[in-house]
């Protein structure tokens, strides 16, 4: 492909890898010896304008962001094609007992292919793949700063260019922000808001949770929680302190965006503290309470590890809790509520 320009940008810590050295060879050998892979360091992902601004000003054919899995297994590529102003994501898998430089190469050929079709698709007689070819050393890399001192963007994958005699690697649906696929535990950490309905249970906190994945899309939890509110009817306050085990369904993942439905049994201790003018002291009682939730959370994806997610849904506590002053009744915690959360999820 001659006279082509093809803007690689990878994070600095991962330029040196054997993988990512691999991966510029073969693109390069694909490409032919007319063509140019110019690989760029950055230090961050780049916005989607910054990539496209850097391959318009240098007359490119396409800029792409690649990065690894920390394990090797896993390549992420987002890509833009200049000639068709779009872009295409791809998460390619590997064996984990496959070469780092097998890995590097098979990516190499399949990202330079797409920029052989002119429509996208990989051109797969005009590309030369051996069956296992070693990685030669091919016209040298260039790496240059970004152009005025700006760190380019997140690039595209293309479609794997199959090697005769040799499988094609596993290409998940996910895109560029799927996290990675060893990923089996997760922590979440979030605040919280009740309504009581029929009663008094106004309250805010924050709660905490840790899953880990049980089958499929479901995940085991084990969580932990605490909230406080008023009740002005009584003059007095409450605390809560609640523990649950569960299970989440993620039954919606399109890489950045997850929607979620759990359901958890709690065990609540509360307490509600009294105090007027006519007490000496405060007047305080405990009780415990069990229960259930149900709650519907939407999930977006700020990286590959983490994500900010809301949600929304409803808690019964198996009895309510009638408060009285002096005798009285005066105010009565209802055992349903209802329950907000908004937090940051962090999976590993």
């Amino acid at each position: 492909m001659k006279g082509a320009l093809l803007i690689v940008f990878v994070l600095t810590h991962e330029a040196s890898q054997p993988e990512t050295r691999a991966f510029a060879a073969a693109a390069q050998e694909v490409l032919g010896d007319g063509a140019q892979v110019q690989m760029l360091t950055v230090p961050a992902d780049l916005a989607d304008s910054s990539v496209e601004a850097q391959a318009t000003g240098a007359d490119a054919d396409g800029a792409i962001e690649l990065s690894w899995s920390r394990d090797g297994t896993q390549a992420f590529v987002h890509c833009y094609i200049t000639e068709e102003k779009r872009w295409v994501d791809r998460s390619i898998g590997f064996g984990k007992d496959d070469d780092e430089r097998e890995r590097g190469r098979l990516l190499g050929y399949a990202v330079a292919s797409m920029f052989l079709g002119t429509d996208g698709e990989p051109a797969a007689e005009s590309v030369p793949v051996p069956a296992k070819a070693p990685v030669t050393a091919a016209a040298p890399v260039e790496t240059k700063a970004p152009v005025n001192g700006t760190a380019p963007s997140k690039a595209t994958a293309p479609r794997e260019a199959t090697a005769p005699n040799e499988p094609a690697p596993e290409m998940p649906p996910n895109d560029a922000f799927s996290a990675s696929p060893d990923a089996a535990y997760a922590l979440d950490l979030a605040g919280m808001v009740s309504h009581g309905l029929g009663g008094e249970a106004d309250a805010v906190g924050v709660t905490a949770a840790f899953r880990f994945l049980a089958v499929g899309p479901v995940w085991a939890r084990i969580g932990v929680g605490g909230r406080g509110g008023e009740i002005p009817n009584a003059q007095a306050n409450m605390k809560m302190l609640q523990g649950s085990v569960g299970a989440a369904w993620s039954f919606v993942d399109t890489g950045r965006f997850t929607a979620t439905l759990r359901g958890d049994l709690i065990g609540s201790w509360l307490e509600v503290g009294h105090l007027s003018a006519d007490d000496p002291q405060v007047a305080r009682e405990q009780r415990w309470l069990f229960g259930t939730d149900a709650v519907l959370t939407g999930g977006f994806q700020l990286s590959a590890s983490a994500s900010l997610f809301a949600g929304g849904g409803i808690e019964v506590m198996f009895g309510k809790t009638d408060i009285y002053t002096h005798g009285f009744r005066v105010e009565t915690i209802p055992p349903l509520r209802l329950i907000a959360e908004l937090g940051l999820e962090s999976v590993f």
